[in-house]
């Protein structure tokens, strides 16, 4: 794949040399890093070809003349950007950023953004709550590779509780993806194909969980991955097409059938799917950036 970043700017008047410069984290204009790379002064474009697909980039351009550098706004690229099939904020409205789905919550199911959380979140703790989607076919993954991104708090994880959903008791043949917390241990679970085998990915301690903490949940190949933050939990390899059965609705924070709801905050969520996004030499961060 020839991956390439295209850059295009304006610039007023004349100026001895530009700076280009690139990050993998913000960019502190007090503490400039040295440039990625360093341009004529009546360059106006420039193609960056030394970029990884799947990571998000900082970009800023200086100009500099007479010695003095005035330093542009910073942008963000996320090179999956075309991949995203979800981008949920829960700030004030349940808008999918990407257009692709149209969210609603039962009225138990909160936006909130308070001191115990720090950000827009879902915060949800009632018996029936959940938010769902007119759009399930974004949750349907089949054999493709797939990144689910989000910050979680959970205020309890020892009773069962459906994180994200797609799943039902019976019949079992409309489960597809399941995503829950219980005993103190957060589990993945799919549906084959035809929904007749239920097939546990993982599990791992869920404690950490009782502290806001980044979870990447991912799919490449056969390999299914988890973190917590940029610390990797779980890498497990099964060759499964997850089930389609699209009767169940997908359900954020809830549960068809079965258990009861989360009981905690879900941060801003993005998925993206027909593409992992990390790997064990490429973590995720430890603080969303998306």
């Amino acid at each position: 794949m020839d991956n390439r970043l295209e850059l295009n700017w304006k610039l007023d008047g004349f100026v001895d040399e530009q700076r280009y410069y690139r990050s993998d984290t913000p960019i502190d204009v007090n503490a400039l890093p040295v440039p990625t790379e360093v341009l004529t002064g009546d360059s106006r474009s420039h193609s960056d070809t030394d970029i990884v697909y799947g990571k998000t980039y900082r970009v800023r351009i200086g100009s500099v003349k007479n010695n003095t550098e005035k330093i542009s706004n910073e942008v963000v690229v996320d090179t999956l950007s075309d991949k995203a099939v979800a981008l949920l904020y829960f700030d004030t409205n349940l808008i999918d950023k990407t257009g692709n789905g149209v969210y609603s919550k039962t009225d138990r199911a909160f936006l909130v953004n308070d001191t115990v959380f720090n950000e827009p979140a879902l915060k949800i703790s009632g018996s029936i709550d959940s938010v769902t989607t007119s759009n399930d076919a974004v949750w349907q993954f089949t054999n493709q590779d797939f990144c689910i991104e989000f910050p979680m708090l959970a205020l309890d994880i020892t009773t069962y509780q459906a994180v994200l959903s797609k799943w039902q008791a019976s019949p079992t043949s409309a489960s597809e993806i399941l995503l829950s917390l219980y005993q103190g241990s957060l589990y993945f679970d799919v549906r084959s194909n035809d929904g007749s085998s239920y097939i546990p990915i993982f599990n791992v301690d869920a404690a950490q969980l009782l502290q806001k903490t980044q979870i990447t949940l991912e799919r490449e190949g056969s390999e299914f991955r988890l973190w917590f933050g940029n610390t990797i939990k779980a890498e497990v390899s099964i060759d499964v097409v997850i089930n389609t059965a699209n009767s169940t609705p997908f359900r954020i924070g809830g549960n068809e059938s079965i258990g009861i709801p989360f009981n905690g905050y879900i941060g801003k969520m993005r998925v993206i799917k027909g593409a992992s996004r990390y790997s064990l030499s490429n973590s995720p961060p430890q603080v969303a950036n998306y």
